[in-house]
């Protein structure tokens, strides 16, 4: 039988060292619990968008794509100043460090309910890490509140701004900050009910259904899923406390590490969501309907979620002839090191053979562009104040700043089947191995009869 409810909280592998599921084993479980949808939302980023959603349309379910945001706490100037913190006499005082590191932010999950809600989340976390990183990938209010059209929201966790207001006995905040976030997103705006064994998110639970009473805010149950079954909690404490490792805490001593209070953080049924409910919430505010109005938000969210493909193809540069570009530049190359002695005279037919077929696999397999776009990127990083590279211009400031001293930007030599390439050789995007001298297979890294899977 297909529910139509699925968990609006939840985390895989790309909240990175907090949430242990894999993508596919949250489509799988949703499809296990016979749940009609499946969300993900990722701390501060969408990065498994194109997995998860091919993921979920493989199952026969809809894909939500979200993310759990962080909002700024304090004004972005000041996080800017305390980057210049030298946190190391905290090195032994991890917990305290954690805690003033979240006490700077509020969670906020935020879902796309159709194609430009994914834009705009893609603005959102994007600008998130561009220009609010400090520990975490922080937002602020007005980027989210100006890219809100297309997403439905909710207040998370317990590290959200209205739970965190009503613990510290600031009502007037919850509720303005409450205000707030219903003006930005119009009926799109929902009130977290977590239904976990974390004893201060039952009093929370209590002061929230209050507080969506009084405001005819309507209320939602989610979980806070960090992983897919019960069985792997300790699992997830391990990689919670991986930072705690690298300082030196011993593995097996992970009770001095960090930890979360809630012990029941996996991907629930619907049939235990409601069963916790009876078990944990004994209070006569804790009625049934509260618990039925709250799944029957929960669906109304899903049915408003528009289904939409996301194309997983790079948008690369395009270059006006390119493949006559291509071929000057290798016919050049291939010129210059036969002239300078790096390549044997006596053996330029050879390479010319050589060239005319890697060029003619390039350009059925379309790959000119990229070609050509690692060789101007490795040939800024070896000729930086080339100003042919800018095309005459001077160098902008922020990209000299970022300019080493010795003139240019250290990179690697190619790796891999790269090395097999002449073409790759002869622009210098791979230095020092010659795939002839060394009798390496152009195959290994371009086949006419495979899908290219290209890496430098």
């Amino acid at each position: 039988m297909t529910i139509n409810w699925t968990h609006l909280h939840t985390h895989s592998v790309y909240s990175v060292r907090d949430g242990l599921s894999s993508i596919n084993d949250i489509v799988n479980k949703a499809k296990e619990h016979g749940f009609s949808s499946v969300a993900l939302t990722d701390h501060g980023t969408v990065a498994g968008s194109f997995q998860f959603i091919n993921s979920a349309k493989s199952a026969g379910i809809k894909p939500i794509i979200g993310s759990e945001l962080y909002i700024e706490a304090v004004p972005r100037k000041l996080i800017k100043n305390r980057s210049e913190i030298d946190h190391s006499r905290y090195k032994n005082e991890y917990k305290k460090s954690i805690n003033r590191m979240l006490r700077s932010n509020y969670h906020l999950v935020a879902l796309a309910q159709n194609y430009q809600g994914y834009k705009n989340l893609l603005k959102i976390t994007n600008n998130s890490i561009e220009e609010g990183y400090f520990y975490r990938p922080l937002t602020t209010k007005k980027v989210l509140f100006e890219n809100s059209q297309g997403i439905c929201a909710s207040s998370a966790c317990f590290g959200g701004e209205i739970a965190r207001m009503l613990y510290a006995g600031n009502t007037a905040q919850a509720e303005y900050a409450l205000s707030e976030y219903k003006e930005a997103f119009r009926g799109r705006f929902a009130i977290e009910l977590m239904i976990i064994n974390f004893p201060r998110q039952k009093q929370i639970n209590e002061e929230l259904i209050r507080l969506a009473h009084k405001t005819n805010t309507p209320t939602i149950i989610t979980c806070d899923s960090h992983y897919t079954n019960q069985s792997e909690y300790d699992l997830h404490r391990i990689l919670l406390n991986i930072d705690n490792v690298r300082q030196g805490i011993k593995l097996e001593d992970i009770s001095n590490g960090w930890e979360f209070d809630a012990t029941d953080l996996f991907y629930k049924s619907l049939k235990q969501i409601m069963e916790d409910w009876e078990k944990q919430h004994k209070s006569d505010i804790f009625t049934k309907e509260v618990l039925l109005n709250s799944i029957r938000n929960t669906s109304n969210i899903i049915d408003s979620v528009e289904e939409y493909t996301l194309q997983h193809v790079p948008r690369l540069p395009t270059y006006d002839n390119g493949y006559e570009v291509l071929k000057k530049r290798c016919v050049t190359g291939l010129y210059n090191m036969i002239q300078n002695g790096i390549i044997e005279k006596t053996r330029g037919f050879e390479y010319q053979k050589r060239l005319i077929y890697e060029l003619k696999t390039i350009k059925q397999l379309n790959a000119v562009s990229y070609m050509l776009l690692f060789a101007d990127v490795t040939n800024f990083c070896d000729n930086p104040f080339d100003k042919t590279i800018w095309s005459g211009h001077e160098i902008p400031e922020e990209i000299r700043d970022l300019i080493p001293s010795s003139g240019t930007i250290p990179r690697g030599t190619g790796r891999g089947s790269a090395g097999g390439s002449l073409v790759a050789y002869l622009l210098g995007i791979t230095k020092g191995v010659d795939p002839l001298k060394f009798d390496l297979l152009f195959e290994r890294f371009l086949d006419i009869n495979r899908v290219p899977k290209m890496k430098f």
